[in-house]
């Protein structure tokens, strides 16, 4: 065991309703400190719109490409 976490319910749920992302979501990171303790910390990170929406193209052009070079029309029993 790494470590344990105890969450006092009735001073939990008003903290994390207040910390929820917009779908209901909180994201923890697990940290270790310089002095080797472990904690955790609310993840504020989100991602770029604009470069997921472009990573989301560029992965479906590269889907489309691989499948038309790996599809021979001979093949097909149609």
């Amino acid at each position: 065991v790494k470590g344990s976490i105890s969450i006092q319910i009735e001073k939990f749920i008003p903290w994390a309703q207040a910390h929820a992302d917009e779908r209901g979501w909180i994201n923890l990171d697990v940290k270790e400190s310089k002095g080797g303790k472990i904690y955790c910390e609310v993840s504020s990170w989100k991602p770029n719109r604009a470069s997921s929406e472009r990573e989301d193209r560029e992965f479906d052009r590269k889907f489309d490409e691989q499948t038309k070079a790996e599809t021979n029309s001979d093949d097909m029993p149609f």
